[in-house]
């Protein structure tokens, strides 16, 4: 019991000395920044508590039933890798897949994020500290539908390192 209250203080301490890392003017120059850079593709955009999560489709990052990047994703993660730097924030990869389900639903998810997570770091290693990759599943739908197959990068709204 003493040790679980000793966690629930150390996380505890931890949220509560994060000071807010992102304002609200910085939120809005990052959300139009990741408009009008991919304003061609089929992306959402949504400002949660956490930060601002950037929904890509599957087939805008990797070439098709693939975990290979294409071109496009290539492209795509380059210029996230520009905003990155530009910026202080962490962020967290998140791959999501609903094709499969148990087992090989999170191994796919886990793939697709690791390997848009491994790209950002070759590319850029400084970020390596800054990157975090998670593999959710089908645990996170935004659509009532069984097509939830995307990747989310989540530029988070407070400071976090490894």
């Amino acid at each position: 019991m003493l040790r679980k209250n000793l966690f629930i203080l150390i996380i505890l301490s931890v949220f509560l000395s994060q000071s807010a890392y992102c304002d609200d003017s910085q939120k809005d120059v990052l959300i139009k920044s990741i408009l009008t850079k991919f304003s061609d593709y089929n992306i959402t955009i949504n400002d949660t508590p956490r930060g601002i999560v950037t929904s890509f489709p599957e087939n805008v990052i990797f070439e098709n039933n693939s975990i290979k990047l294409s071109c496009c994703g290539e492209l795509i993660l380059s210029q996230i890798g520009q905003i990155l730097n530009s910026i202080e924030n962490s962020c967290t990869i998140e791959g999501h897949s609903s094709r499969f389900k148990g087992l090989e639903a999170f191994e796919a998810s886990i793939m697709k994020a690791d390997v848009v997570g491994q790209y950002l770091i070759t590319q850029n290693p400084n970020l390596q500290n800054r990157i975090f990759t998670v593999g959710l599943s089908d645990f996170e739908p935004i659509e009532a539908t069984e097509n939830n197959n995307r990747i989310d990068i989540v530029f988070f709204a407070y400071e976090l390192m490894r």
